[in-house]
């Protein structure tokens, strides 16, 4: 049994997983799906890693499943704690020791795709979504009562970890990581993902045809892949 540390991504909490969990405890495994403060501008990286870490305490054979942003999260947390991989759902990748901004700033083609335009701030500086611009971007696939629940419980996101320091100045040895992404993701390009997935992490990323949230568009076929990619190999299917 393996335990699969289920990390949401900005705007969102440990609840955006309530489609998939069941699933994976059907498949006889356990589930850690702790809420971070992605909505503190005082927090960045290294107190989500904090977080987690107290979260799977005790934990082991510790699967990291990170979505959007929370796969800033995920080396800095394999740096701090055993885990047997890192699977990035949709998510960005860090580079150690430098900012995901200036990261984005040197990659030749685009890496965030949704309309900044389309997003408001609120006083602190945070993105506050309409459920209009939510819908369209996060879950424009999924159920219409799915994504109307999922709108109402959205948070704020605050943005320092995308302008702070990559906590870590190696990726953590040792650890695999695999790559599911959604064909019609508006947030990130699957461009990208499929490069970085390939030049980066050394892997081929498994491809849902689905947007940015899969574990809620098809939970089924999600739950799948990420049993296929973890199931005691570090080996890809």
């Amino acid at each position: 049994m393996a335990t699969f540390v289920l990390i949401h991504g900005g705007g969102h909490g440990g609840w955006c997983w309530e489609r998939a969990a069941p699933l994976i405890h059907r498949a006889g495994h356990h589930t850690v799906a702790p809420d971070l403060p992605m909505d503190d501008v005082e927090a960045g990286v290294r107190e989500w890693a904090d977080v987690i870490c107290s979260a799977t305490s005790g934990e082991t054979d510790v699967i990291l499943v990170g979505h959007s942003m929370a796969g800033l999260a995920l080396p800095v947390v394999a740096s701090m704690r055993p885990v047997l991989r890192m699977v990035f759902v949709a998510a960005t990748v860090p580079l150690p020791g430098m900012s995901w901004t200036d990261y984005i700033d040197t990659q030749a083609g685009p890496v965030v795709t949704m309309n900044p335009e389309a997003v408001v701030y609120d006083s602190l500086g945070r993105s506050v979504m309409s459920k209009q611009t939510a819908t369209e971007v996060f879950y424009h696939d999924c159920p219409p009562g799915i994504a109307s629940a999922a709108c109402e419980r959205l948070r704020p996101i605050a943005f320092t970890s995308w302008t702070e320091l990559c906590p870590i100045n190696e990726w953590p040895n040792g650890v695999p990581s695999s790559v599911i992404l959604g064909a019609h993701d508006r947030v990130l390009a699957p461009t990208w993902i499929r490069a970085v997935a390939r030049d980066r992490l050394h892997t081929m990323p498994v491809e849902l045809p689905t947007g940015h949230s899969p574990f809620y568009a098809a939970p089924q076929a999600f739950v799948d892949a990420l049993l296929a990619l973890t199931n005691g190999s570090t080996d890809q299917p």
